[in-house]
């Protein structure tokens, strides 16, 4: 499920015109498939390729890099942080003369685990690393078997039979690993209990929690800043007046909100809503039994990439049922760790007692 940020008629009737060049786009020849470098737009232009962009890119003044996605070129006067959002396409111009980066030596058999920027598909470990050279954030790729992992802290090294890293040096200078190398990694601890008794966020988001360790995945954290924009989309009823997706771009769940103030806890809200969907979902073959639709809620917030979830809800009237129709919206981001949901751990009867027992007890 999808949102797109919406641009006045006037603006994108304006930028439809603008010129695109016959530059070859092989310029932007390193291409980060569902990468996008949210913000810092300067205009829009449409074209059906991701590839036609860069000539795009090319010809606008301080367009560094684009993001495509569904026939829009997002041009970019800044790099910023990549997010991994399927779907999306994004490429750089080439980095301007001075203070450049190069690879050093490769490490075989080496990974730092975590602190991943984003993930993509590569055929070897070189092109992983000039991608590296290529993002201002990245200071270790990591390559193994086909993935591409780029990375902004090499605080961590272990041994992996078949990894491939290589750190970046600029103006000569190697970075050095900052920490020697461990041979052991940490397990993840469950996720505590909010003090309180919780809101609808605290409550999406630790049950959320819950439910992906009890498929060996990571907790998720609360991004306060994605919520802050999706809470001040859902206060504005104008901008859905009859309920559906929208708001800030980005991987998006929508179910009814509950009205619970800050006694949400004690209940079972979207999460597990969302999590039902697993009935139809297949994970022999990581896909969902009756159409990708039917499970899009449960892909959405258990894919395994996913590290932050933020939320905004209200309660506007909906002329289209003509009452009050509380909604949530729900965006969610992460790593790039792309790979199939594992299968649950535990019973599904055992992981929705686990959602509310921590405050059944109070």
């Amino acid at each position: 499920m999808w949102s797109t940020t919406i641009l006045s008629a006037t603006i994108l009737a304006v930028l439809a015109l603008m010129p695109s060049s016959v530059t070859s786009a092989s310029v932007c020849a390193i291409v980060e498939a569902g990468v996008d470098y949210y913000g810092n737009d300067l205009v829009a232009t449409f074209h059906d390729n991701h590839a036609d962009c860069c000539s795009d890119c090319q010809n606008t003044d301080r367009c560094v890099v684009y993001t495509w996605r569904d026939g829009v070129c997002y041009l970019k006067h800044t790099k910023g942080t990549p997010e991994y959002v399927p779907g999306v396409t994004s490429a750089a111009l080439p980095a301007q003369p001075g203070g450049s980066r190069t690879c050093g030596k490769v490490e075989r058999d080496v990974d730092y685990p975590g602190n991943d920027i984003v993930r993509t598909n590569t055929a070897n470990a070189a092109d992983c690393c000039t991608q590296c050279a290529a993002n201002n954030a990245c200071v270790v790729s990591v390559w193994y078997n086909g993935a591409c992992y780029l990375k902004d802290n090499d605080r961590n090294k272990i041994k992996v039979a078949g990894a491939r890293a290589y750190h970046v040096q600029k103006d000569g200078n190697t970075p050095k690993p900052t920490t020697p190398p461990s041979s052991s990694t940490v397990k993840p601890q469950p996720t505590p209990p909010p003090s309180g008794k919780g809101d609808l966020a605290a409550q999406v988001t630790y049950q959320l929690s819950i439910i992906r360790q009890a498929h060996g995945l990571n907790a998720v954290e609360y991004d306060a800043d994605m919520a802050t924009g999706m809470q001040a989309w859902a206060d504005d009823c104008s901008q859905h007046p009859n309920g559906g997706h929208g708001g800030p771009y980005g991987v998006q769940n929508l179910a009814p909100a509950l009205i619970c103030g800050d006694n949400c806890m004690t209940q079972d809200g979207p999460s597990w809503w969302w999590y039902d969907e697993i009935k139809d979902w297949d994970f022999n073959t990581n896909k969902c039994n009756v159409g990708n639709e039917a499970c899009g809620h449960f892909e959405n917030s258990m894919g395994t990439w996913v590290t932050h979830v933020g939320c905004g809800w209200s309660s506007c009237f909906n002329p289209s049922i003509g009452k009050i129709d509380p909604l949530l919206w729900c965006n969610y981001r992460g790593n790039g760790d792309d790979h199939p949901i594992p299968p649950p751990l535990v019973p599904q009867d055992q992981i929705k007692a686990s959602l509310t027992a921590a405050f059944k007890r109070r």
